[in-house]
């Protein structure tokens, strides 16, 4: 089953199944993740994907050549995916590399991401 949230650019791929504590017991699904600032801006494409072979969320970001990082919770994995987008965003400038953001959206970018 994929999950699309309509209202932000966070999609979901695949199977989504609910995460489980360490002694097996199923974990109460928590919604929180879709308040984080990545999950309801509209600036760059977040994608999220469940591994059932590592239990981790996955995320990519499309406009940002596809990069990836991943997390324990949805949430985890937005906030994994805010720092690794601030790395980016810093080494690109540092090194004098455009970013393939137009600079409104890369300014609210980096407002998003704490830069």
């Amino acid at each position: 089953m994929s999950r699309y949230d309509v209202d932000s650019m966070l999609r979901f791929k695949g199977e989504v199944s609910p995460a489980k504590s360490l002694d097996g017991n199923l974990l109460t699904q928590n919604h929180e993740y879709l308040a984080h600032p990545l999950a309801t801006t509209d600036v760059v494409t977040i994608e999220m994907e469940h591994d059932a072979t590592t239990e981790a969320f996955v995320t990519f970001v499309k406009e940002l050549h596809g990069m990836s990082t991943f997390g324990d919770t949805e949430f985890d994995a937005l906030e994994m995916t805010a720092e690794m987008i601030r790395g980016y965003i810093l080494s690109m400038e540092e090194r004098g590399v455009k970013i393939p953001l137009a600079s409104a959206k890369l300014a609210e970018l980096k407002r998003i991401v704490g830069l």
